[in-house]
């Protein structure tokens, strides 16, 4: 590791950011045909002055106040974030597309509730939504004020020990609000550039929001520790035109990206003219954020090896934000290891390997704990455990682990295998039909396998109680962009999903329903929000009325 050595290793994000003032290396933010960059040092210079327009405007002592942050611009939110670090303030990453996106509103509202801070950083467009939002309750700063480098900044302020409050994706229950110390950032950002080789000479392209664990790690906070270029896209450019992010990293010469599953498949299915796209060039893409699908790296590879794409660039990895960021990974230039089991055992709450081709799932490992983290697997009504192939919640230790205990129980369900983690799902999304255990995550892969014209990463299957039978097993499915439908096409749709989810899993469901793009509830990263989709389908008692209208596609 370059960027950083034993010598100068900064406690906190204040250190971090000063050991960059004389720096070259470049955050740059793509939007449409413009590209806008800040070297570290202008980074520096420009953070140091918003702090100081941050206690002005505040007119309070700062140290230890949230100060949430709803700017689209990657740039001002870039020094946003070290002006409130730089203040002593405890930064807080908030939703960018207010009055856009309902799921953002909602994510804000859930913010102010909790976090209580002492003001709001908003794009100017969108200050008058967040005093709505707000109710009026909170100062609201605009950005542009901040982000205008002054002649003499001054310097910082002591830091506070919360580096900053990373919230939730909120894909299970409301966002959550994460305390992420320095202790848990260096260590994270240590951790990282260990294992994915980061120094000096690399460049990261993403575009995942950097409100969001992933994007701000891994596009702003890693660049600054190792001391190399990051490119952000916007994130709405991505999703209209996936091939911006492939020309990005060919132009800017990438080395290392980093998306969720749902990211690649996108550009698999989308992304037809390659004039412009050359990969040779990336050492690592990560693939983490939700479920890692054997068919999405084998499509994108597969669509993408004449530019030079290799299936060992992949690096498949698991992480949540009361981790920082990421607790297992692959490693680069391996190839990613795949786990074929019985899909009958896995029913039955057990893992074994299988016992036909029909009883066989390729699950995708994520790969050993980083350095100084450790994994156990807590089964049902047993004790923790790092035993291979035994099935359970993933529990988790480490340095970048926030909070005061010292284990970690995730919610998520898996097993490990030659001291890999293997991820089946969430434990709320699991459910049980006649005694045998299903996964929503694996029900939906199966289903948007079989049928093209629904839209891989937004199918819910969940199981919910009625009044008139003991349980009912739906299917809700949106249909892909521009699709539209006969009856007849319905009807053939409906019967092929049902038959699949029999002949793979034996179940099949009571409620097969093809809904509208972007009709179900997502969250502000994009991940669908199944609890709701069961809730609204429950309360409305139809499945088109299961997709209330008004929520658009995510950024």
């Amino acid at each position: 590791m370059v960027g950083v050595t034993a010598a100068d290793t900064p406690e906190c994000l204040t250190d971090l950011l000063l050991a960059r003032r004389e720096s070259p290396k470049r955050l740059t933010a793509i939007r449409g045909d413009q590209e806008t960059s800040y070297s570290f040092a202008e980074l520096c210079t420009r953070s140091l002055t918003a702090s100081a327009a941050l206690r002005d405007r505040a007119g309070t002592d700062l140290a230890g106040a949230r100060v949430v942050i709803c700017l689209a611009d990657t740039l001002a939110f870039a020094v946003a974030f070290f002006g409130a670090v730089m203040a002593g303030a405890v930064p807080v990453p908030g939703p960018s597309r207010l009055g856009v996106q309902a799921s953002h509103d909602r994510r804000l509202r859930a913010i102010l509730r909790s976090a209580g801070p002492a003001a709001v950083v908003a794009d100017s467009a969108a200050i008058g939504r967040v005093q709505a939002v707000s109710g009026g309750r909170f100062l609201v700063i605009d950005g542009a004020e901040l982000n205008s480098a002054g002649p003499t900044p001054p310097g910082p302020d002591a830091p506070s020990p919360v580096a900053y409050l990373q919230y939730t994706s909120g894909s299970v229950s409301d966002p959550e609000p994460v305390s992420i110390s320095s202790r848990n950032v260096v260590a994270q950002l240590a951790q990282a550039a260990t294992v994915f080789a980061e120094d000096h000479g690399c460049v990261c392209v993403n575009w995942v929001p950097v409100y969001h664990d992933m994007g701000l790690v891994t596009s702003i906070l890693r660049p600054l520790w190792s001391n190399y270029d990051s490119v952000l896209l916007d994130p709405m450019d991505f999703v209209r035109d996936p091939g911006t992010w492939l020309r990005a990293i060919s132009r800017h010469r990438a080395t290392h990206v980093s998306a969720p599953d749902f990211g690649y498949a996108l550009c698999a299915r989308k992304v037809t003219d390659h004039s412009g796209v050359e990969l040779s060039s990336l050492r690592v893409a990560r693939n983490a954020g939700e479920m890692v699908r054997v068919t999405t790296m084998e499509e994108f590879s597969n669509a993408f090896a004449p530019d030079g794409f290799r299936y060992e660039m992949f690096a498949p990895s698991y992480g949540l934000a009361e981790a920082t960021l990421t607790v297992t990974t692959c490693l680069p230039h391996e190839r990613p290891r795949l786990i074929p089991v019985s899909k009958w055992a896995l029913s039955l709450g057990t893992v074994a390997r299988p016992e036909s081709e029909a009883d066989a799932v390729q699950l995708v490992s994520a790969g050993p704990p980083l350095p100084g983290t450790s994994v156990w697997i807590q089964p049902d009504g047993g004790p923790a455990t790092d035993r291979d192939r035994v099935l359970g919640e993933v529990v988790i230790s480490g340095p970048q682990v926030a909070g005061d205990e010292t284990t970690y129980a995730t919610g998520d369900i898996g097993f490990l295998a030659d001291g890999e983690l293997v991820l089946i799902g969430r434990a709320r999304h699991r459910f049980q039909v006649r005694g045998q255990n299903y996964y929503s995550t694996e029900l939906e892969a199966c289903v948007a396998d079989e049928e093209p014209l629904v839209r891989r990463g937004r199918i819910a299957v969940f199981a919910c109680e009625r009044a008139d039978r003991d349980q009912e097993v739906v299917v809700l499915a949106e249909l892909r962009r521009g699709v539209t439908v006969q009856p007849s096409d319905e009807a053939r749709a409906q019967a092929a999903i049902r038959d699949a989810l029999r002949r793979a899993f034996g179940l099949t469901p009571d409620t097969v329903a093809l809904v509208p793009c972007g009709s179900l509830p997502v969250t502000t990263s994009g991940k669908l929000e199944r609890d709701r989709c069961r809730a609204d389908y429950q309360e409305r008692g139809s499945p088109l009325a299961a997709a209330p209208v008004g929520h658009s596609v995510p950024s």
